[in-house]
């Protein structure tokens, strides 16, 4: 931690092509070794396989449902057990 206290929070750059902050989260969730080119190609296209299929709006249609199947389920939490410690999930 840093003596000058914590890290402000950077604001979530806006996607040029959709206009959608949860595009550029997708983005940089499925980012690889700093590779943004490659997994800008990776969502566009898919999302404009999409579009084809459905003829709707693509980050409308599949955005949400996507970045809850991102999210975890349970968040992992220590408990001590007799002597150690052991890794317990919490919804």
């Amino acid at each position: 931690m840093p003596r000058k206290g914590p890290a402000p929070k950077r604001p979530l750059v806006v996607d040029p092509v959709y206009g959608s902050p949860v595009v550029t989260q997708l983005i940089n969730k499925i980012l690889l070794d700093g590779k943004k080119s490659t997994a800008e190609a990776i969502v566009y296209e898919a999302l404009e396989g999409v579009r084809a299929k459905t003829d709707q709006d693509p980050v409308v249609v599949v955005l949400p449902a996507s970045m809850w199947a991102m999210m975890p389920m349970f968040r992992t939490l220590l408990r001590s057990v007799s002597t150690s410690s052991a890794t317990v999930g919490s919804p």
